[in-house]
């Protein structure tokens, strides 16, 4: 850890993993510039702390980043603009995801901010081929909006490294916890696994706890400058011990039903085609099929625990994260 507190820029900082990433940093000592677009918002979500300054702007804005990065000893990029399935609007996301990126994260490299953390996802990486993912697996090639943007954001993050500049890059897997001021899409898969029903096929999910990627996060920042990629992976589940947990901590009995992986994975293929003559929005393609059936264990990077992250035990979290869904109204019945 720096001898002197560190003075950090934080976009997304009312998001989910923005709002943790923020406490944890503040937690430690450092000082927090919390880049936001919605003041009240912020208020509301991170509360008054020491060392906490708001700063109101738009990371689609260039000069209003850079107002926002001087003085500062580095940045957590978090915000970005999530959509999941088929569904999002492309022009909108290529100017959150990659027009975002480029102006943080390049005008973080124009001023000199020498430690520079870009979030990214580990779904980014993931092939669906049986390949081992890795820090250094290639992006794969997307069919949606949404994973276009975050790949072709990924490859100029990557580019930049190449060029020797010092930007580490985060890949969190699907991430749970309680306090979600957006419910997240994690949360909402949990939510649609508990009230309607769970899919019962090959592979599972990879779930993380928030407080884990914050402190990832503030660890990665507090390292020597440099390039870096880090896999904040979590836990692997199989969709059965899932529901079994799912079960556990929400004392209902959930409806599984199984899924041969081949028909799924052809309902997918099917789907995609139906689309691409028929403009309506359908809840499954050949990518999303593949993630749900294909998706295999990946452990954390190594050099985090020798940073000292620990993680939370998943059925904790997951017990945690409905816990706090019940109590604010987010679980019906």
């Amino acid at each position: 850890m720096p001898e002197t507190p560190l003075s950090i820029l934080v976009t997304g900082a009312t998001g989910f993993v923005g709002s943790f990433t923020a406490r944890a940093l503040l937690d430690a000592g450092h000082r927090v510039r919390a880049f936001v677009r919605n003041s009240e918002k912020a208020q509301r979500v991170l509360c008054e702390h020491e060392g906490l300054e708001l700063h109101r702007g738009d990371i689609g804005d260039a000069a209003s980043v850079r107002d926002a990065l001087r003085g500062c000893d580095g940045v957590v990029h978090c915000a970005a603009l999530v959509a999941v399935g088929i569904a999002g609007d492309p022009d909108e996301l290529l100017q959150a995801n990659v027009a975002g990126v480029q102006n943080v994260i390049g005008a973080a490299i124009d001023m000199g901010v020498e430690r520079i953390v870009h979030v990214s996802s580990i779904a980014t990486l993931f092939r669906g081929d049986g390949s081992t993912l890795t820090e250094d697996s290639e992006p794969h090639e997307s069919k949606v909006p949404y994973g276009q943007s975050k790949v072709i954001a990924e490859r100029y993050v990557r580019s930049l490294q190449a060029e020797g500049h010092p930007v580490k890059i985060v890949y969190p897997a699907a991430v749970i916890g309680p306090n979600d001021p957006g419910f997240t899409e994690p949360l909402n898969a949990l939510r649609t696994f508990i009230q309607d029903f769970i899919p019962l096929t090959t592979a599972g999910m990879q779930f993380v706890d928030v407080r884990d990627v914050a402190l990832s996060h503030r660890k990665i920042v507090e390292s020597a400058p440099g390039p870096g990629r880090y896999l904040v992976a979590g836990t692997f589940l199989p969709w059965r011990e899932l529901a079994d947990t799912l079960e556990a901590a929400s004392g209902r009995k959930l409806r599984r039903i199984p899924f041969p992986a081949p028909m799924l994975r052809a309902t997918g293929r099917f789907l995609e085609l139906v689309r691409n003559v028929v403009d309506i929005e359908l809840p499954l393609n050949s990518e999303a099929a593949a993630y749900v059936t294909r998706w295999d264990a990946v452990p954390n990077s190594a050099s985090l625990e020798a940073m000292g992250v620990t993680f939370h035990d998943v059925r904790q979290s997951i017990e945690e994260t409905v816990r706090w869904m019940r109590e604010n109204g987010h679980l019906t019945g």
